[in-house]
């Protein structure tokens, strides 16, 4: 006889339940109020920088809600009604205990992690909810799929496992975090971390055990794993809609805001869709699918835009569609499903080691319609079938989703779609800062971007270029250049490096028309990269470029740093009639910066006796950071800014004026 659970258990597993999704309401707003306020309220009005105190938290939830896309608010309305289901069929008390205290614990880690300012403590109390998340994801995946009180919905039971197999990636590279801080031994805190996930995975698949002798996982959720890659990608690279389309950060946001909402209306209404326009909705999606992806890596400005957007909306379309026909097609063996997870993380690998780049989505396309004409090979069910009900799911009606599509639509009309249509006049001098930021960072590891923005400010500084520029990941959810350039109301240019992991940026209070941004390896972890933009000034046009040239050991990088130097140079020789560029050239060699003499520029220090130490670790300190400036860039000033601790790499400051 099965074990029911008490009232007063049964209220507290309810508190637990809501206190986790407020939890996850604050990690969705910890990025919210760096990207939406600024929309919401206007220029002038700030948040607390990422909502470090809970207090700050509240009016970034209510303007968060608002606007996030259709697979959290999936999770949000999935998550309580799974675990709801699942503790009241348990017929062990002990493992209702268990499953209240994970989500008591869950819900606690989340909101330390907010409150966290160290990455170390972030990452640990990360490391920690990655583990109990480990436990209980699978059960909501179990219960989701479970045949008594509720089959499985796909399009949750999708979203929850890509919700913890992105959880799992974003926590791989914090890892990277820890290995900069000298103070703490980083690799036992990696390795504890990793054996407490490895056990509690081991745990959960103990209890999350297959129904009526039913394989675990079914073919549909292989062929999932590519979407929720495609869909990562999608929804969250502003910084690939940025450079090719060079729209601003709100244009970028908007366009993005409105997909996702069409997106939700799409959802909607295929829910209720009769099964025999399947076959059509299908066809229809995996032919807009497959000329979005093909159009994604050499389209520009609004074809990119509408390719991005084809993209998203075929993808949301795909996974309801598919999904809910072929999710209880279990085939005999777990070839496909292995196959699906093997291409999964081949693409994520893929996607890193190429930078970001757009070519990544027609192979994980290709991959994705062939796992939809295998799905195609098995019978597909009668989804009339009543003996599976689906969970029920409140969505949005069409009219609220149109009004908030019409909104977003009608805002979007009002905004400039390029950079460069800004009236402010040029000018005559102009102060550049370079600096590597260290993801956002201080020397000690600690969030820095407050103190950025005061040297900025108190430096007079009209253009950043930064190296190392964390869009939300390594430094505990803080999209760099965004949050700069939000409160500093500038204009915003970014190029990938490894990724969202890291990258250069450039940020100005003029208006800026991206030139390149270029990588200059393909294979290599941290590759480097360059990004290069005009400034129109009073006497011409200055082109600014940042770089960071790749890391390794001297005796084997050396050569490669000044070969890619070399390169850019010889295919950009227009940028040498007024050309300021410097970054971290992680290295102390001189052949990368003879390169550079030979083509003509000179470094702005003059004597090199005299060369500054910009990056110090462990009491040694070298010169890494340089700028070098083409003969028609007068250099009036420049000097190391030793105020503040804002990175571990010291500031830049030159000031120029093109000679008349």
């Amino acid at each position: 006889m099965k074990a029911r659970l008490s009232p007063t258990a049964f209220w507290t597993a309810s508190m637990f339940l809501w206190a986790l999704m407020v939890a996850q309401g604050l990690q969705m707003a910890r990025v919210f109020s760096q990207r939406v306020t600024a929309l919401v309220f206007g220029s002038n009005f700030s948040l607390l920088p990422g909502a470090s105190t809970l207090s700050g938290q509240w009016i970034s939830v209510a303007v968060g809600l608002a606007f996030i896309f259709a697979g959290t608010v999936i999770f949000w309305l999935v998550v309580p009604q799974g675990l709801f289901l699942y503790l009241v069929r348990l017929n062990s008390r002990p493992l209702q205990r268990a499953v209240v205290w994970m989500n008591a614990g869950l819900a606690l880690l989340r909101i330390l992690e907010q409150v966290a300012r160290s990455p170390v403590w972030d990452f640990i109390f990360s490391g920690l909810t990655i583990s109990l998340v480990f436990l209980v994801a699978p059960i909501m995946i179990a219960v989701l799929r479970g045949r008594l009180r509720a089959a499985g919905f796909p399009m949750g039971t999708g979203i929850l496992l890509g919700f913890l197999l992105d959880t799992l990636l974003h926590a791989s590279f914090w890892t990277l975090d820890l290995s900069w801080q000298t103070s703490l031994h980083a690799a036992w805190v990696v390795v504890s971390l990793a054996v407490v996930q490895v056990s509690t995975a081991l745990v959960w698949y103990r209890f999350a055990s297959p129904l009526e002798g039913r394989p675990r996982f079914p073919l549909s959720l292989g062929q999932l794993w590519l979407a929720v890659f495609l869909m990562q990608l999608c929804t969250h690279h502003l910084g690939l809609l940025s450079v090719r389309t060079d729209w601003m950060l709100p244009e970028a946001l908007q366009w993005i805001l409105l997909v996702d909402v069409t997106a939700i209306g799409v959802v909607t209404w295929l829910q209720g869709t009769h099964p025999r326009r399947y076959r059509l909705w299908l066809r229809t999606a995996d032919g807009a699918l497959a000329l979005g992806l093909l159009l994604i890596p050499w389209a520009h400005g609004w074809l990119f835009a509408a390719a991005l957007a084809l993209t998203q909306l075929a993808l949301a379309s795909h996974i309801t569609v598919v999904l809910k026909r072929v999710d209880e097609m279990y085939p005999p063996v777990h070839l496909t499903n292995l196959g699906g997870g093997v291409a999964y993380a081949f693409l994520v690998m893929l996607f890193f080691g190429l930078g970001a780049s757009a070519w990544v989505f027609p192979i994980a396309g290709l991959i994705l319609l062939w796992a939809t004409y295998a799905d195609r090979l098995w019978r597909i069910p009668d989804p009339a079938d009543r003996t599976q009900p689906f969970v029920p799911l409140p969505l949005p009606s069409l009219g609220t989703v149109a009004l908030a599509g019409g909104v977003l639509a009608l805002w979007l009309g009002m905004q400039p779609t390029n950079v460069s249509a800004s009236p402010s006049p040029p000018p005559k001098t102009l102060r550049v800062m370079y600096l590597n930021v260290h993801q956002g960072m201080d020397s000690r590891g600690e969030v820095a971007l407050d103190a950025v923005l005061d040297v900025v400010q108190r430096e007079s500084v009209d253009v950043l270029v930064l190296s190392e520029a964390s869009r939300e990941w390594i430094n505990g959810g803080y999209d760099v250049p965004a949050y700069l350039a939000h409160h500093l109301g500038w204009y915003m240019l970014y190029g990938p490096d490894v990724g969202d992991l890291s990258g250069n940026a450039l940020l100005s209070r003029y208006p800026l028309q991206l030139m390149d941004a270029t990588r200059l390896q393909k294979w290599p972890f941290f590759p480097g990269s360059y990004i290069t933009a005009s400034l129109q000034m009073a006497d011409g046009t200055l082109y600014i470029t940042g770089l960071h040239l790749d890391w390794g050991p001297p005796a084997t990088t050396d050569s490669r740093r000044e070969a890619s130097v070399r390169t850019y140079v010889m295919q950009h020789p227009e940028y040498r009639a007024a050309w300021l560029i410097g970054g971290d050239f992680n290295t102390t060699a001189a052949s990368p910066r003879a390169v550079l003499e030979q083509a003509g520029l000179q470094d702005v220090w003059g004597d090199t006796s005299t060369s500054p130490i910009t990056w110090r670790l462990a009491g040694d300190g070298q010169r890494l950071d340089y700028v070098f400036a083409s003969p028609a860039v007068q250099v009036l000033d420049r000097y190391l800014v030793q105020k503040g601790d804002v990175s571990d790499h010291l500031p830049l400051l030159v000031e120029v004026q093109l000679q008349p």
